[in-house]
């Protein structure tokens, strides 16, 4: 239950963010780009960090973890509750809950393999993606709660839930110690991060700036061009040196942020196609 309420609480809160634009928008003077950047901002984070709080997981143990994670979460809706402007709102309490995910969700998925084997594994993992489903339903309590108490409250409830859920990591078993031998890949950390980031900062902005040719709501060019291809260039250059940087730190004898075992498993390879086939059919079908 434990785990299960952490994944709801991750899940509901791009959800709770859904709903109060209007909010936003009186508030603190949001406009429909401002919180385009606000969204972005947390799936941004969340996205480039979230291999690094695996290897995090694997070193200092799962447990503590979720808790660094749930922290940051904590930290982050409270500045999202208290922030003056969108720019607090988003690079301060966003950020830090993007932060805060990137920890959470690894430690949901590597509790399960740690404390469930066999069917009871199975049935542990299908409760997890039943919470996920579970956000769908959190629009209508958050709708109601900010029609009567405003946003500032509902992120504020978001933050008591998730030091409810902190509190309750006490519940959980003792698992064995880390190999203390393991050290944290820092510079594959660093450029996993910072070539994710370019990259999904780019593809994320080509609909508003434009790929190639400029569009008007780009607000700078580089060489004539949008910004947007640039930094999906360097994402992709930044990610072909991680592959290279993580090949050579294997052959030292030393732990690898993206093993080549894993980079060169069947099952992880048809698992990438399986999933991008299908989002990219959906690419196609939006821009026709």
């Amino acid at each position: 239950m434990v785990i299960v309420l952490a994944q709801i609480g991750t899940s509901s809160d791009n959800a709770a963010l859904g709903i109060a634009v209007q909010q936003l928008v009186g508030a603190l003077g949001a406009t429909v780009a401002d919180v385009q950047m606000a969204n972005l901002a947390y799936s941004l984070i969340a996205g480039s960090f979230m291999i690094a709080g695996g290897m995090v997981g694997v070193v200092v143990g799962w447990r503590k973890t979720l808790r660094i994670g749930l922290v940051l979460a904590i930290l982050g809706e409270i500045v999202v509750a208290l922030s003056p402007n969108m720019g607090v709102f988003t690079w301060g309490g966003r950020s830090i809950v993007g932060l805060g995910a990137s920890f959470i969700t690894p430690s949901v998925l590597g509790l399960i393999p740690a404390l469930y084997e066999g069917r009871a594994r199975a049935t542990a993992f299908g409760f997890v993606a039943a919470a996920s489903a579970v956000s769908a339903l959190v629009p209508i309590p958050f709708g109601l709660l900010l029609d009567t108490a405003g946003f500032r409250v509902t992120f504020g409830v978001i933050a008591a839930y998730f030091a409810i859920v902190l509190v309750c990591t006490r519940l959980l078993p003792n698992l064995s110690k880390p190999d203390a031998s393991m050290s944290i890949d820092v510079g594959g950390i660093v450029l996993a991060a910072s070539g994710l980031a370019f990259l999904l900062f780019g593809i994320a902005r080509v609909s508003s700036w434009g790929f190639v040719e400029p569009l008007s709501e780009c607000p700078f060019t580089i060489g004539g061009i949008a910004p947007t291809l640039p930094a999906i260039a360097t994402g992709l250059c930044l990610l072909t040196c991680l592959v290279l940087f993580e090949r050579r730190r294997e052959s030292q004898g030393k732990a690898a942020l993206l093993p080549r075992a894993f980079v060169d498993a069947p099952c992880v390879r048809a698992g990438l196609l399986a999933v991008g086939v299908p989002l990219f059919c959906m690419g196609l079908r939006e821009s026709s």
